[in-house]
């Protein structure tokens, strides 16, 4: 029997939330709790973010260096800067050094300027803002950057849920819970005198979804680890 050839396997928000509230054991029926999922979803987006569950999000950015200006203000997308360089006139690029706030603040004459080789990063609540050292001595300066974008807002149901194919799973599992969550049994005594969990989930079907998401999350999260022999994480404030 032939295979189909195709690779396009996806799963829009609506198929996530209906295979959640089918593992959660609820049934999705009204508009409210589909609107309680996509919340869900943003709010395991930025979780994941948190745990550094991001490699989907990378993006490779440019911008142009203004003489004398040390600060810039990215884009609201952006979470983190991971790699940077300057690139000068003839198209040569030289690698930065990422420097702790500390550092930073060690730096005497931060208004010296050159070719920009340092730079470090504050993550306001308004954005993420990156300060090079020296300031740019030209005009013809350019930064090259690999950056963390926050994956992007669900605000339908008919959206792309805006993770990869092997997240899946785990993000199912992981919605399941959080579901559960928001619709614990109601604790009655019984006829017998002892306490039953009705009406809801139950403690023990949420420990076996965490359980479960917990083992498929593991597997996905090193399935997806960065290739290189050496890995290198920026330190964040």
């Amino acid at each position: 029997m032939a295979v189909s050839g195709t690779y396009t396997f996806d799963l829009a928000v609506d198929d996530i939330l209906e295979a959640a509230y089918r593992k959660a054991q609820i049934p999705i029926q009204t508009q409210e709790q589909a609107r309680i999922g996509r919340q869900l979803l943003n709010l395991i987006f930025s979780d994941w973010a948190n745990d550094q569950v991001h490699i989907w999000s990378l993006d490779y950015l440019t911008q142009a260096l203004t003489i004398t200006v040390a600060s810039h203000t990215l884009a609201t997308s952006i979470i983190d800067v991971i790699e940077a360089s300057v690139r000068d006139s003839d198209g040569n690029d030289t690698p930065m050094k990422r420097l702790s706030h500390a550092q930073y603040m060690a730096i005497v004459d931060k208004d010296a300027e050159g070719k920009p080789s340092q730079f470090v990063i504050e993550r306001t609540r308004s954005g993420v803002i990156m300060k090079v050292w020296p300031e740019p001595l030209v005009s013809t300066y350019t930064l090259q950057m690999y950056v963390v974008k926050w994956a992007d807002d669900i605000t339908l149901s008919t959206q792309h849920a805006g993770t990869i194919r092997r997240f899946y799973p785990s993000l199912i599992l992981r919605l399941a819970h959080d579901i559960a969550l928001e619709n614990k049994a109601k604790l009655i005594m019984g006829q017998d005198g002892k306490i039953m969990e009705v009406n809801g989930s139950t403690a023990e079907d949420r420990a076996e979804l965490w359980q479960q998401y917990t083992l498929a999350f593991t597997k996905a999260k090193d399935e997806d680890r960065d290739r290189a022999d050496l890995k290198i994480y920026p330190a964040r404030w």
